[in-house]
C-alpha cells in the first residue's frame, strides 16, 4: 500500500487542507485589521506563529485519529488507577510498561 492511499484512509487532506484555509482566513483577517491600526503588528505576527505550529500539529492529530471507525485504545489507557510498579523488563503491551 503505498503513502497516497495510507493518506487518504486517515483524511490527512481534509483535515490538514481545513486547518490550511481556517488559518488563511484567520491571517488575512489578521492583515486587514492591522493595515487599518485596529490591532498591533505583533497580533499578525502571533497568528502566523500560531498557524505555523498548529499545521505540523495538525497533520500529526490527523495521522493518529483520522482513520475512520473504531479506534485502537490500549488496555491502560482505560485505566483509572495507576499501575503498580515492577521489576523492569521488555515492552509488555498489556500492562502498556515500557522498560
Amino acid at each position: 500500500m503505498g503513502i497516497w492511499p495510507k493518506l487518504r484512509e486517515r483524511r490527512i487532506p481534509q483535515i490538514v487542507g481545513g486547518f490550511a484555509a481556517g488559518g488563511w482566513i484567520l491571517l488575512e483577517a489578521a492583515a486587514q485589521l492591522v493595515e487599518r491600526s485596529v490591532l498591533p503588528e505583533l497580533a499578525y505576527q502571533l497568528v502566523l506563529v500560531f498557524f505555523l505550529a498548529g499545521l505540523p500539529a495538525s497533520l500529526l492529530v490527523a495521522w493518529f485519529h483520522g482513520r475512520k471507525g473504531p479506534q485502537i485504545v490500549l488496555p491502560c489507557a482505560l485505566s483509572s488507577p495507576p499501575p503498580t510498579p515492577s521489576p523492569p523488563r521488555a515492552f509488555d503491551i498489556g500492562r502498556c510498561a515500557l522498560s
